[in-house]
């Protein structure tokens, strides 16, 4: 292949991935893509086991009830502490439909964002450009990558980094400036959103590096097929974001969150989303192959494209190093992989009449589909926390608030954010806010898997909140005087209430 040829014009994939089929059929197959995912989640109601979206909730709640942003810990008894509720937007998009569809609102969002990540993935695959079922294989391939955990703001994310990415190949592949010229825009909208907006600004930062290099070694080393970008332009684009980035409440407060939860004590976090990949589960190895394509696909190219090159490095060692970021991973390989078998400033052939319907008629199936199912989600607040029950203490807070157990309350931080919905009344010891809680206020949780009777929040508690396979229920059921062992570590506390997922203790009334 010469460095002239457009490197997404491959003979063998165009061939294979370009099998005509009906027109039914091919409605049929994108409407299953499309909507498959969300059909799982009106079956599964996986959204209301996901403990962060309750601390979402509650907070969209109170600013949408007090008009105002929060700037302290609210629900959490270090309530002195400030903190900067970057994702304050998407919080106040859920608790907006909650209003409208009940606890319903959750998994409708779920089915909402499932549907637009499999047609995105579908479209960066090169789905329009003649991907066919190359694009069909590969949007399944990443649904299933991308989808444990398929947490809302994870989701959110996706979606939003799939449209940089389509903006910023199709614009160093076609030359439309215009489309970098939306940078800022959504830099904007995203940053208002979610603090994962600085993911979106260090990918606009390697774009700008990679344009720089190329145009300064005048394609000696690395090359790509397409328009030549202005350095300058892109230049000015970058510094427009950035400044757009900052136009929120809370200025560049953002942007600690994030050097929070990327490099502060929650990497600590016993949670497994805030570790690297083990790889013990099928997602993990699905993922690798995948990475391996994609580096694979850009190795093979006579001009290596530094830009392909350095953003799959940098998706890599982040998602490989947190699972919370692995979807960085799955939709740069997507794009990467779409971008070089099928290229972007390509036109595909005119479709005949029936071909010009079939995008309406998928569409329209996949609305049908979507409202069917949603339909069918029960508008019972018990039957939807009967799902939550599952992996959430419920019945546990409900005994606690049924018997006006005293206050204050020490949970475990894995249910911190369900408590701050659930058990309004309890302000929680601590929850997954690590921006909230400082280096120091981890490092104290983390410091043993028992927690100490000297650790203030324990010490000060009066109710005990944990789960079954917390250190201070393990530990004591090692002696044989189980009982005796705990009065002699937690003094004053009584066993009150115990099922299959939690366990709750009490002091003793003196």
């Amino acid at each position: 292949m010469s460095a002239t040829t457009p490197s997404c014009q491959v003979s063998t994939w165009r061939t294979v991935s370009n099998l005509r089929c009906p027109v039914v059929l091919g409605i049929a197959i994108l409407a299953v893509l499309f909507s498959a995912a969300a059909v799982q989640e009106a079956r599964n109601l996986q959204s209301l086991n996901d403990p962060s979206v309750w601390l979402q909730l509650r907070t969209g709640n109170w600013i949408l009830d007090q008009h105002s942003l929060p700037r302290s810990g609210l629900f959490s008894r270090s309530d002195t502490l400030n903190w900067a509720d970057s994702n304050w937007g998407s919080q106040v998009i859920l608790a907006s439909l909650y209003r409208i569809l009940g606890l319903r609102a959750l998994p409708v969002i779920q089915m909402v964002l499932r549907i637009v990540i499999a047609i995105a993935t579908f479209l960066l695959a090169g789905g329009r450009r003649g991907g066919g079922v190359f694009a069909v294989v590969l949007s399944v391939w990443a649904q299933a990558t991308i989808f444990h955990p398929s947490t809302q703001p994870l989701l959110l994310n996706a979606v939003l980094f799939s449209v940089e990415l389509w903006a910023l190949f199709a614009s160093r592949a076609t030359g439309r400036r215009n489309l970098l010229s939306w940078m800022p825009v959504l830099m904007l909208v995203w940053a208002n959103l979610d603090w994962h907006f600085v993911f979106g600004l260090l990918v606009l930062l390697i774009f700008l590096c990679a344009v720089v290099i190329e145009q300064a070694l005048r394609g000696k080393l690395f090359v790509h097929v397409g328009a030549v970008l202005a350095a300058s332009r892109v230049t000015v684009i970058a510094v427009a974001s950035f400044l757009a980035s900052l136009l929120t409440p809370y200025w560049y407060h953002s942007y600690a969150v994030a050097w929070q939860k990327w490099f502060g004590e929650s990497r600590l976090a016993p949670s497994p989303e805030m570790h690297s990949l083990n790889f013990r589960a099928p997602e993990n190895y699905l993922l690798m192959l995948l990475v391996m394509f994609s580096f694979l696909s850009i190795g093979r190219q006579h001009g290596k494209d530094l830009f392909k090159v350095m953003l799959l490095a940098v998706c890599t060692c982040l998602g490989f190093a947190f699972q919370r970021e692995a979807w960085t991973i799955v939709i740069a390989s997507v794009a990467i992989l779409g971008s070089t078998f099928f290229c972007i400033a390509g036109r595909p052939e005119a479709p005949s009449h029936s071909y010009k319907l079939a995008p309406w008629a998928t569409g329209a199936i996949v609305l049908i589909v979507l409202g069917a199912s949603a339909s069918r989600i029960p508008s019972q607040t018990d039957k939807l926390l009967a799902v939550t029950a599952e992996n959430l203490p419920v019945r546990a807070c409900d005994f606690i608030r049924q018997n006006h157990l005293p206050g204050p309350i020490f949970n475990e931080r894995s249910w911190g954010s369900f408590l701050t919905w659930y058990l309004p009344n309890y302000p929680v010891s601590i929850d997954e806010r690590y921006e909230l809680y400082g280096e120091e206020g981890s490092r104290l949780y983390n410091q043993a898997m028992i927690p100490s009777p000297d650790y203030p929040a324990l010490a000060s508690a009066n109710t005990i909140l944990v789960s079954k396979e917390n250190g201070m229920v393990l530990a004591s059921q090692m002696f044989p005087n189980a009982e005796a062992v705990f009065q002699t570590s937690f003094p004053g506390f009584q066993q009150v209430y115990s099922d299959d997922l939690a366990v709750v203790w009490s002091k003793l009334e003196k």
